[in-house]
């Protein structure tokens, strides 16, 4: 089911069009050294500022998963941040199995948005799962910055 947050919309939307193919199949071998080298510069150097992943998780029905199809070239952080979330909840987290996303899917389809979310952050703070993801990107040579969440 895709009635889930916006941000994983978006993000997989992102990673449908991101992937690339080969004799008519998805590959899916490398996707995180392949996003890293086309992320932009400035994203990729920290200079630029993703959003919070407080503020991401809170995105509202307003946001669509529009325009996700074009070439990413010119697009906000938000279509970054959904990108490279969910290549790091696909292919990094853990042991690269997505394992904790297909549990957050299965509590959200259980109609449990509490426990999804609980399932998401496992037990820490968006903070330090920031921090997480940040780590696991630095081993392809991005080092991500992390705007403040807007909420209080």
């Amino acid at each position: 089911s895709l009635d889930v947050e916006h941000w994983l919309v978006d993000g997989f939307s992102a990673y449908m069009a991101f992937l690339p193919r080969e004799k008519d199949e998805t590959v899916f071998r490398k996707v995180p050294g392949r996003l890293a080298a086309m992320l932009p510069r400035s994203l990729r150097a920290g200079r630029d500022s993703l959003p919070a992943l407080e503020d991401l998780l809170a995105r509202d029905s307003s946001h669509s998963a529009s325009g996700h199809d074009q070439t990413p070239k010119g697009k906000g952080t938000e279509y970054w941040a959904d990108l490279l979330w969910t290549v790091y909840w696909c292919h990094l987290e853990g042991e690269g199995r997505a394992d904790r996303l297909r549990r957050y899917l299965m509590a959200w389809d259980a109609e449990e948005q509490e426990k999804a979310r609980a399932v998401l952050l496992d037990g820490k703070s968006p903070v330090e799962v920031q921090k997480d993801m940040a780590e696991a990107w630095k081993k392809f040579g991005v080092k991500l910055k992390f705007a403040q969440p807007s909420s209080p």
